[in-house]
């Protein structure tokens, strides 16, 4: 299964969502989303997700 990471950041702020999409073809169906409080939060989620997981990677 192949995951893609969105990392939307609340207006002004280090907060905001990060959108779990699964490809499926040509599109992206969303599964899911982790909320983060800031900067530290992010690299958690991005380390966690994505370090030796090779399906995973990040859109934005």
């Amino acid at each position: 299964m192949e995951l893609k990471l969105d990392f939307v950041h609340d207006d002004g702020k280090e907060s905001g969502i990060c959108h779990v999409h699964k490809v499926s073809g040509a599109e992206l169906r969303k599964v899911g989303e982790i909320k983060f409080s800031d900067e530290s939060d992010k690299r958690w989620i991005r380390m966690v997700m994505i370090e030796d997981h090779p399906n995973v990677s990040v859109i934005s």
